[in-house]
Parts: C-alpha cells; structure tokens; sequence
C-alpha cells in the first residue's frame, strides 16, 4: 500500500472544498432568485453552469478514486506479485447527495429545457436551489470517505501488526463491498430513478390545487421522468435482490427496515401508475398527483432510514 499517496490525493480534495462549498452557495442562491423572482428566461442557461460545475466536480472525485484504485494495493495479504485494486465505487458515503444532485441536473437538461411552462420552472428552480445548498453543506470534499478512510487505515495498521484477524475482516469488506459487481449496478440504478423523480416533482406540487385542464397538462410534464424512474427504480430492486442473498446469507435481511420501506415506495409509485390510467374520471386527476406527492415523500423517507434507522441496510 501506497498510503502517501492516497493520503495526498485525499488532501487535495480536500484543499478544494471551500472553493466548492462557494461554488454550490452561489448556485442555490441563483436558483433560489429565479424561482423566488420568476425570471425563468435564465433558467436554462443555469442549469448548464450547475451542469458544468457539477460534471467538473465529479471529474476530481473520480480523479480520486482512480489514485486509490492505483496506490491502494491488497496483494500485501494476499499474495507477492498479485495486484489486488480496491474500485471504490463514485456514490458512496459522503458523495451519495453530490451523486443525486449530478444525475438531478443531467436529467433535467433533457427534460426541463423543454418546458415552458413558467410555473414549473420557478418550482423546479427552487427545488434545484435547495438542492445545490444541499450539496454545498454536505459537499463530499471537506471530508472524502470518511468511513473507507478509517478502514484504510486500519488496514495499514493490522498490516503493520500481523493481525490476521483484523486484516481478514476489512479485506472482506473491500474485495466483496466495495468491489463487489452489484455496488456498481445497484446504488447507481436506484440514485438515477431518485434524480428523475426530484425532476419531476415539481409538476405534483403545482398540482395540488390546479385545475382539470392544468393538472392533466402538469402530469404529462411529470410523465416522461416517471416512467424511465419507475423502469430504473424496478431494475434497481431487482438487482438488490441477488446481492442481498449472497452478502447476508443465514440473516433474516428482509424484515430490515430500509428494505421494506423501499418495497412499501416501489409499491406506491405502481399505484400512482395504474390510478393515472382513470385521470379522466371525476376526481381520479387529483387523487392521482396526490398519490404521486405520497410516492415522493416515501422515497425521501426512504433515503433517510438509512441513517435513522438501524438494520442490515443501515448506517445507523
């Protein structure tokens, strides 16, 4: 293990987060100023700055990750002559919201640079405000995988003492988490469905108290980001499964709370689908972006167990 190198990279990154933390300030007041003073006009133009920021972001972070990807080898344990490379996946820990926030914005240059609408856009615009000050408070610089980190550590340090025990336990992490092919499918799958679905909200607030002919116009804005969510929020489930088996054999995994609230917001958003197909009935219109608000708060809920609530899917 390179573990100067690492710790040089990670001081980098580092150095960067008041820069970064301004950045994102500024961003969400911008936002926050278009949604609050109606200048939509510059709504667009934007969303392509936080596009550029943002994807400029990620570069670094994935400029770190390739450094402990190459300085961060396992073979010490495992074997002479043999690399073994830790693939710390782009979404974890500390850069799960930064992550969101990447896809939110990519989403809605496909999407919300289409729309006229001006309502929607002053909502979006605030949501996209909240959002960046979001990322500036929680940015994944000041402190980059704190968790990794700590266990980096330890693993240098139970190299260091010959202390199979500890040195086993971490190497399962890295080689069967952090490595694992379903890190790299699951977590990103989920997070793309999330982005687009924080896209589309803000047709389901608007349409709280609109009108029939205004609400069937805000659903058919909501209705393309829904459907490419509700396919990658199934595959994402889907895709859990399997690795759900493999990582927590003989444990009663699927009474985890974070798990059957995720089902429970799998379910709502199917119920939000299928009442959609009465929109023209009496009622059915409202009841539908009602059930749609319903599906939204669930997701965030959904997010936030992790943290709140403990389990075999928690951090809590």
């Amino acid at each position: 293990m390179i573990l100067d190198q690492y710790i040089e990279a990670r001081n980098f990154l580092v150095s960067l987060a008041p820069f970064v933390r301004i950045s994102f300030v500024i961003l969400g007041a911008a936002f926050l100023g278009i949604a609050v003073r109606g200048w939509t006009r510059h709504a667009r133009a934007l969303t392509w700055v936080a596009a550029l920021l943002a994807f400029a972001s990620f570069l670094v972070i994935g400029w770190f990750h390739a450094r402990i990807a190459t300085t961060i080898n396992l073979a010490p344990w495992l074997g002479e002559g043999q690399a073994y490379r830790l693939y710390a996946p782009l979404w974890i820990e500390s850069e799960k919201i930064f992550f969101w926030f990447l896809l939110f914005i990519f989403a809605s240059l496909v999407f919300v640079r289409r729309v006229a609408d001006g309502g929607f856009l002053r909502v979006w615009s605030g949501l996209a405000g909240v959002f960046s000050l979001l990322v500036a408070i929680l940015d994944p610089f000041s402190n980059p995988l704190p968790r990794l980190h700590a266990e980096l550590l330890a693993y240098a340090q139970a190299l260091a003492s010959q202390n199979g025990y500890a040195v086993n336990q971490l190497l399962g992490k890295f080689l069967f988490y952090y490595n694992t092919p379903y890190m790299w499918t699951h977590p990103p799958l989920l997070f793309a469905s999330y982005a687009l679905l924080v896209t589309a909200l803000p047709a389901f607030l608007l349409g709280i108290r609109a009108p029939m002919t205004r609400l069937v116009e805000l659903e058919s804005l909501a209705l393309g980001p829904m459907k490419l969510a509700y396919l990658f929020l199934t595959l994402g489930m889907l895709v859990g499964y399997p690795w759900a088996l493999e990582a927590w054999r003989g444990s009663a995994w699927w009474w985890s709370p974070k798990i059957n609230v995720s089902i429970m917001m799998w379910l709502l958003y199917s119920t939000y689908f299928h009442s959609r197909l009465y929109l023209g009935r009496k009622g059915f219109g409202r009841l539908t972006m009602l059930i749609g608000l319903i599906a939204f708060a669930a997701l965030v809920f959904t997010y936030v167990t992790t943290y709140l609530i403990p389990g075999v899917h928690s951090y809590a």
